[in-house]
């Protein structure tokens, strides 16, 4: 191997794991490496929604009126970046997949995670994809910035799945 590649030791997924955890995990596992480091981190709908749950109760929603969400999430992706930065580690973050919201959580009811659905999410959608737009336009942007290449990811979640790509594509 030359001395300007990069070998990949380990892949490591966690379903539903929240961004500041994923960077955790990384920092722990990457600190003591002297080698060149590179972590792709994919942040998704538990950064961004909120999950309640009680005995028999499950359900996710988004919080539209929580209008510092997208300056909170954008610090957090740039103290995530300097974190793992400070032990030499080149971050790449990879946009965020969308979800429906009522879909989600009639799934959990149908398979009895939850016996009951307080919340009508329509509203909440738009406000949702709006957000995760802007959150991917700066993921892409942040990138950039730093000279790293995004890997769109989510557009083949979108293709496999017959869903519509517009609110993804950008300006």
């Amino acid at each position: 191997m030359h001395s300007n590649e990069i070998s990949c030791r380990e892949i490591f997924i966690k379903p539903g794991g929240k961004l500041e955890d994923l960077a955790q995990i990384a920092f722990s596992k990457l600190k003591s490496i002297k080698e060149k480091k590179i972590v792709y981190i994919m942040a998704g709908i538990p950064d961004i929604c909120t999950r309640v749950k009680s005995l028999g109760y499950e359900e996710s929603y988004f919080d539209y009126l929580n209008t510092t969400k997208l300056e909170d999430i954008k610090n957090m992706f740039m103290n995530i970046r300097n974190r793992l930065e400070s032990i030499q580690c080149k971050v790449v973050f990879v946009p965020i997949t969308a979800m429906n919201i009522r879909n989600w959580n009639i799934h959990r009811f149908d398979i009895g995670k939850t016996s009951k659905l307080l919340y009508f999410p329509d509203i909440m959608q738009a406000h949702l994809n709006e957000l995760i737009k802007q959150i991917n336009k700066f993921i892409t942007m942040t990138n950039e910035l730093e000279n790293l290449v995004t890997p769109f990811l989510h557009t083949y979640v979108y293709k496999s799945s017959g869903l519509k790509l517009d609110i993804f594509i950008q300006n």
